[in-house]
């Protein structure tokens, strides 16, 4: 599994629509940039803007706004920069685009960190998205299927595998179908179970404890990300292998994670804003597929779980977290 480049194949692939887009004159004042978010995943967004000549305070002005961890507040906060108006709105995360999608039909979005954007009801079309509409998501055809295969590779007796996901989450409903296909194919079950909020996580819980699951899989959204710490706990405390979609949640102490590398899609998202403050229409964008995935594995928790890793999944890790103490 070698690393790679996520930016390079998007500016070949996704981004080959540059030569087809008629690309406008350089600004001569400074375009609006409308971001809903906070943290330092944006880090990468800003600083990918900057290396492309999009400046903060110079030839662009970024206006940022934020739900404070409120869903409710997104489509409030999306409404307030589509009034401004902002040249271009950028967001992370499906709820935030649903929110952008509901407060304009002409301001240019950029949804970054999409599960699937077509499952989502974004566009109809995530090759061609055919209106105000473009991004990056995480989801590939191939991507459950491997996930899949490294648990079994790790865990030969694999056979009953429990989904953890969020029932209103159109992506992760979308993903459970891609499971389904992909557990066949290893002579293993796939058993659901649901959770939309963190005070459904105990029961959820409990229904893992008695399916007699051999590993549980993730579905990622940020009900879960949320409750991270309480998801380690319970899968350690039945020494529960997990499959993760972030590597933060390795980082966190789960087992392993393989997916998308969330930075690389907020520099793209950067990329594809660039792009369209400078002429390039988000109707001829296609949703760039994730080409860069990770895998991340935590030495540790595979300890304390009593798994071994085979060395040649070690050798395939982008990232071996050790299980020495510090």
């Amino acid at each position: 599994m070698k690393r790679r480049d996520f930016l390079s194949a998007v500016a070949a692939g996704a981004f080959s629509v540059h030569h087809r887009v008629a690309f406008a004159e350089q600004p001569t004042k400074a375009r609006r940039v409308g971001i809903i978010g906070s943290g330092p995943l944006w880090d990468y967004f800003r600083d990918r803007l900057r290396d492309l000549g999009d400046i903060d305070g110079q030839n662009i002005t970024i206006e940022s706004r934020s739900a404070d961890g409120n869903p409710d507040r997104l489509l409030a906060a999306a409404q307030e920069l589509a009034r401004l108006p902002v040249d271009v709105i950028a967001v992370a995360g499906s709820p935030a685009a649903k929110a952008a999608q509901e407060a304009t039909s002409t301001v240019p979005v950029v949804a970054m960190v999409i599960g699937d954007p077509v499952a989502i009801g974004l566009v109809k079309d995530w090759q061609r998205p055919g209106g105000n509409i473009t991004g990056s998501m995480t989801l590939s055809p191939s991507l459950a299927a491997e996930r899949l295969q490294l648990l079994k590779d790790i865990l030969p007796y694999l056979s009953r595998i429990a989904y953890f996901f969020n029932p209103e989450n159109p992506s992760s409903r979308a993903y459970l179908e891609q499971l389904r296909s992909a557990a066949s194919s290893i002579a293993a079950t796939i058993i659901t179970v649901e959770a939309g909020t963190g005070s459904e996580f105990e029961e959820a819980f409990d229904q893992i404890t008695k399916s007699r699951a051999n590993a549980m899989v993730m579905a990622g959204d940020i009900v879960q990300q949320r409750d991270t710490e309480r998801i380690i706990r319970f899968q350690l405390q039945h020494r529960l292998p997990g499959m993760f979609t972030r590597r933060e949640e390795v980082d966190a102490g789960g087992l392993m994670s393989y997916g998308v590398s969330v930075p690389e899609l907020y520099r793209s998202g950067a990329d594809y804003v660039h792009q369209i403050l400078h002429g390039a229409r988000p109707a001829e964008l296609p949703f760039a597929q994730p080409t860069k995935l990770e895998l991340v594995i935590n030495l540790a928790a595979a300890k304390a779980k009593g798994i071994t890793i085979p060395p040649p999944i070690l050798a395939a890790a982008d990232e071996v977290i050790s299980d020495e103490e510090e």
